[in-house]
């Protein structure tokens, strides 16, 4: 759908997307629409939000076929550092930061099957009692 917006073919790159975007820009920009009816400037305006969103999406999918190409051909798996290079780092470095005391957890789920509701919250660990979770969904909303 994102290429049929921008009037490009499914195989073009994300350099033809860009280009066709700039052209979707420059014709309906609003200066050049300042004699137009304002419906036309109001259907320009939509032509330029879908576009803009296409180009958008064509973006993030680019990104995430890129990332997977490299991680299909690269065999060779991230290798942290300070976990292998460095396994004195935390005993020396961390080892003198105190932990906080303030420090809180807390989890919800809701699950709601068929009609039945089961509602379930953690903190710190320690399951929620029925209070706290009407509390919780309170705090919510």
């Amino acid at each position: 759908m994102e290429f049929l917006i921008l009037k490009i073919s499914e195989d073009s790159n994300i350099d033809d997307a860009k280009k066709a975007l700039h052209k979707i820009r420059k014709k309906c920009h609003p200066d050049k629409l300042l004699n137009a009816s304002k419906d036309e400037q109001e259907k320009s305006k939509h032509i330029l939000f879908l576009a803009e969103e296409a180009y958008i999406r064509i973006e993030q999918k680019n990104k995430v076929n890129t990332s997977l190409e490299n991680l299909r051909y690269n065999k060779t798996p991230f290798i942290n550092p300070i976990e292998t290079v460095f396994p004195i780092f935390n005993n020396i470095f961390l080892s003198g930061i105190p932990k906080s005391k303030n420090t809180y957890s807390t989890s919800y789920s809701y699950i709601n099957n068929n009609g039945n509701v089961n509602e379930e919250g953690t903190i710190n660990g320690r399951q929620m009692t029925r209070d706290e979770l009407k509390q919780y969904t309170h705090e919510l909303q």
